[in-house]
């Protein structure tokens, strides 16, 4: 989702990107089973295709200069998003007794800010209210910043120790209290911004039908064992670590199945060209995505397959309009 500045587009990883965030709008539309397999593994997903280019730092000064890049990509966006959250919420809500109180408002959007949970919080008694989807954002921030600090100061083998120690910590912390800027989350996913250096290794785009029947079985048996087993499934923005480190293992078997599924399909030219579309504009239908009850909230269809259906086809219409829109208006411009 990340337009990293670092990286050239791949193919690929663009396709795997319009997949994912499909997923995303299809499984805030619906639930039980299919919601559990789409939440299983994509937001991993997206942490680590964030990062499959990226050019991790060798010294201070890359760092210094990769963190204030980093700082105006994703944190400026998100303040952006945080900003039509607290409108949508005035205009969806009608929170008349929440606006009549300028004092009230005000520590309601510092603590929201503050805290940047996808889902309300509860905090020494005290509920702060979502921030929303722009989460992703802050979290990936300071992970990856983290991580790129860490690679710089350890050797391989001591920065995988670390990401394990890291990541059961942020794990444990988020099921006790949760941390200001998501940051419990930030440390929950240190792993994955280790396997995302190592991905390579994968080699992926060899042997690709191979890895991708592998990867699928061992997602669809190990999701099958979690479901048998609870009934839930691995939720970040809600700090729901289902039979960890199980559930970890089934996010990196799903990361690794979209991605070898994305290879094969960035192989077909036209055909790949709507994922490629879409995952270069992800940015962008990540904002649409934002707003969308603002309009799918009058096609509130007790079926949720159509819902998920409406939802997908509204969003991309409306990026398509938006994007003519914008390149409209820059041809006027020049």
């Amino acid at each position: 989702m990340d337009d990293n500045f670092d990286r050239q587009r791949i193919d690929w990883i663009d396709f795997a990107k319009g997949i994912t965030i499909l997923l995303v709008i299809i499984g805030h539309n619906v639930s039980g089973p299919l919601r559990g397999a789409i939440f299983s593994f994509h937001m991993p997903l997206f942490f680590i295709l964030s990062c499959v280019t990226y050019s991790w730092s060798k010294n201070s000064e890359q760092w210094i200069y990769k963190t204030e890049k980093a700082f105006k990509h994703l944190i400026i966006p998100a303040m952006f998003l945080s900003i039509i959250s607290v409108m949508k919420f005035g205009i969806l809500e009608n929170t008349s007794n929440y606006l009549a109180s300028a004092k009230l408002f005000a520590k309601q959007v510092i603590l929201m800010g503050t805290f940047a949970s996808g889902v309300d919080v509860d905090v020494l008694g005290e509920v702060i209210p979502a921030i929303g989807l722009q989460w992703f954002l802050v979290v990936l921030f300071c992970g990856r910043s983290l991580f790129d600090y860490c690679n710089m100061k350890a050797k391989n083998n001591q920065l995988l120790y670390l990401s394990i120690i890291v990541s059961i910590l942020g794990v444990l912390i988020g099921k006790i209290q949760k941390l200001p800027l998501s940051f419990d989350i930030a440390l929950a996913i240190f792993f994955f911004f280790w396997m995302e250096k190592n991905f390579d290794k994968f080699q992926i785009e060899k042997n690709t039908y191979k890895k991708l029947l592998l990867s699928l079985s061992i997602w669809l048996a190990l999701l099958a064992v979690t479901y048998f087993c609870s009934h839930r499934y691995l939720e970040l923005a809600t700090r729901e670590y289902t039979l960890f480190p199980l559930c970890y293992i089934i996010a990196i078997a799903g990361t690794v199945m979209i991605s070898t599924l994305s290879v094969l399909f960035s192989r077909l030219k036209l055909l790949a060209k709507p994922g490629l579309y879409l995952g270069r504009s992800s940015l962008w239908l990540l904002c649409i995505h934002k707003i969308d009850n603002l309009w799918n909230r009058w096609f509130n269809c007790s079926n949720q397959y159509i819902r998920a259906l409406l939802a997908v086809v509204t969003d991309l219409l409306v990026l398509i309009l938006i994007k003519y829109i914008v390149s409209r208006w820059k041809e006027n411009k020049k």
